[in-house]
């Protein structure tokens, strides 16, 4: 659908699907779909002028250089409903966690891992009008916000390899029972694009182009069907398959050492520091990735001063780590609890204004001594 000349918004669907090997392309199904808030693919690739020595002060050439690209998805915190059953997002979660844990009926834990060692195809399509793919995508770092009067929710972005966009054409020529036909018009189509073809759609899962000869217009699809003169060819992806609600700010805790506190927002961050490598040569493109430095996983906040946490200044002069819960929900299926039990707390200073409440301000770094190695956090939908 569109409105005038243009494509809406609203419309938009994400998949999240896992690769068998970095940068190969995987079409996406249902149960890959997510909800999101809003999505960002941004694929870039670098020109240079050419820099040797000429008569004229006319650039007289340019040179492309690697392709690279970014991503970035937010969303509310969707538990599934029910306990044991996996939000909508797991794939992702595993990806920036490590380490998935299934306790069917009761619960389902994502927890950190010295390995990181999966890549997926994010996917995403407007209406009939146009879709896009970005393959090789690691998800470098994700955000849990609690804020104290909307709805929790993530952001994770990452880095991707390579990029795959489509928008509708027609066949140019009747076949019959066959793995190719011929587009009408070129820059429509590219190899990865899924798509249906005239009232076709492979029993719900779509075409997708497996190799595309932009000199003849000739596509190849993965499977044979017969197609008629004209038929338009839209983007297509699978019919969406997702559940749950978004968490509120409402019920839930916050908890310091056991205490809870009036925290009028927080955020947990989980950093993974993936590089992509682009400095292979004959690479247009990453060739893959690696973690070359420490994990970092950070939260900061806002408390409103009382009784109970005036002295939370002072406490932190020794750094002194204490364990911090966020619980999200208080009911089975509809609950998500974060969890660092040894939180190191920054010097915390008072905030003063000139009306309104005393705040101080948390922040910190989440910490693995010995024999607790990658328990800095853990995530739990329960």
């Amino acid at each position: 659908m569109s409105v005038g000349d243009g494509i809406v918004g609203f419309e938009e669907q994400v998949y999240v699907s896992k690769e068998t090997a970095y940068g190969v392309f995987k079409a996406p199904v249902g149960t890959d779909a997510i909800r999101v808030i809003s999505s960002g693919l941004t694929a870039s690739q670098e020109r240079v002028n050419r820099k040797d020595k000429r008569s004229s002060r006319s650039i007289s050439d340019r040179i492309s250089r690697k392709k690279t690209a970014e991503f970035t998805l937010s969303m509310y915190i969707l538990p599934s409903g029910t306990a044991g059953t996996p939000p909508d997002i797991t794939q992702a979660l595993e990806a920036a966690f490590g380490t998935y844990t299934n306790n069917a009926g009761t619960s389902d834990v994502y927890t950190l891992n010295v390995d990181i060692d999966s890549s997926f195809t994010i996917s995403r399509i407007l209406s009939t009008d146009f879709s896009e793919s970005f393959t090789g995508c690691i998800f470098d770092e994700i955000k849990m916000k609690f804020p104290g009067q909307e709805e929790a929710s993530f952001e994770i972005t990452g880095t991707a390899k390579e990029w795959i966009r489509t928008t509708g054409t027609t066949v140019d020529g009747a076949t019959t029972t066959s793995l190719t036909f011929i587009v009408a018009a070129d820059k429509h189509l590219e190899i990865g694009s899924v798509v249906k073809i005239g009232s076709n759609d492979n029993t719900g899962v779509g075409f997708e182009i497996t190799d595309y000869d932009a000199d003849t217009l000739v596509c190849t699809i993965g499977a044979t069907a017969s197609f008629g003169d004209g038929d338009v060819i839209v983007p297509f992806f699978p019919s969406a398959t997702t559940a749950g609600q978004p968490l509120a700010c409402f019920p839930g805790t916050i908890s310091l050492g056991g205490v809870n506190m009036c925290v009028s927002d927080f955020e947990i961050s989980i950093k993974n520091n993936l590089n992509p490598r682009l400095d292979c040569f004959g690479a247009e493109s990453s060739s893959g990735y690696s973690a070359s430095s420490y994990r970092e996983v950070t939260f900061s906040g806002t408390v409103y001063t009382s009784a109970t946490n005036m002295n939370m200044p002072q406490a932190t002069e020794d750094f002194e780590t204490m364990e911090i819960i966020v619980t999200a929900g208080d009911t089975a299926g509809h609950r998500a609890i974060s969890s660092m039990p040894y939180a190191e707390l920054d010097l915390v200073p008072y905030e003063v204004p000139e009306d309104g409440e005393l705040t101080f301000t948390i922040k910190g770094v989440a910490t693995a001594p010995a024999g607790h190695e990658e328990e800095e956090l853990s995530l739990t939908f329960n």
